[in-house]
């Protein structure tokens, strides 16, 4: 998705163009970029485009179109609380949010701009899925993906603004993730000029637990749809038992004397 920095009304309406072409292809869950609905360059404005959960535009937009059009939705947006700002992802239906998470690690110059998460959360529950959220960054700490996935998470979903020239991370890093943890990933990102100033890379995709690309978005502003099925967890996960034959004791003492 290409974003109008600062043009919120314009950037949903868009989404929402986007979210009807995922659910007519048949899409019960829909993952969006990052700070989709306020564009990632924002030149010193976070605080003009921040809200707080779940009373703020975003949040109410996304728990509206849950509703309107039969689906969960997973985005990302700009958080308020006290004077910390948050680049936090959360989950929504049409009811209420199932849960949020604010990102951890913190790109450039991110921590001039944004309060640092101190959780990664519990991955969120919606019906044979554990939906485990990671922004943008993240995608390249295995260390995040690897504990969601250790906590019951059995999908990965990256919200992204993701730069152009750093492709070959974005496609090696999702297929990387999602093969060492024997799950799926679903990694939404944002396109093209933000700004004038980041070029951002696109390429959304679907990832299976094997690592490869079911689907991938070769367009601006395209939504792409591919079927998850929970049996493909298990049988990858029995095929090439990472998380089994992981030497939990020696990995906590390693991380314990550092």
């Amino acid at each position: 998705m290409r974003c109008k920095p600062g043009d919120v009304s314009a950037n949903l309406e868009k989404a929402e163009r986007l979210v009807k072409e995922a659910a007519a292809k048949g899409a019960e869950w829909v993952v969006l970029p990052e700070l989709f609905g306020s564009g990632y360059t924002l030149d010193g404005r976070d605080r003009d485009f921040s809200e707080h959960f779940p009373d703020g535009q975003i949040c109410r937009w996304a728990m509206e179109i849950a509703g309107k059009y039969g689906l969960l939705v997973t985005a990302c947006s700009l958080e308020a609380e006290g004077e910390a700002i948050y680049d936090t992802a959360f989950c929504a239906t049409a009811d209420r949010l199932l849960g949020k998470y604010r990102k951890v690690h913190l790109w450039g110059d991110e921590p001039k701009r944004f309060a640092r998460g101190v959780s990664l959360g519990a991955p969120v529950p919606c019906g044979e899925w554990r939906i485990g959220m990671q922004i943008c960054y993240e995608v390249g700490f295995p260390e995040g993906s690897r504990l969601l996935a250790m906590s019951g998470a059995n999908v990965l979903a990256y919200m992204a603004a993701f730069g152009r020239a750093r492709l070959h991370v974005w496609d090696i890093a999702t297929r990387a993730r999602a093969l060492e943890n024997g799950c799926y990933l679903v990694a939404a990102a944002l396109s093209a000029e933000d700004g004038g100033e980041l070029a951002f890379a696109g390429h959304s995709r679907v990832v299976a637990p094997d690592g490869s690309v079911l689907a991938e978005a070769g367009a601006e502003d395209e939504a792409v749809v591919a079927e998850l099925v929970p049996e493909e967890v298990v049988h990858q996960r029995e095929s090439i038992p990472y998380l089994r034959d992981l030497n939990r004791e020696l990995v906590k003492n390693a991380w314990s004397a550092m």
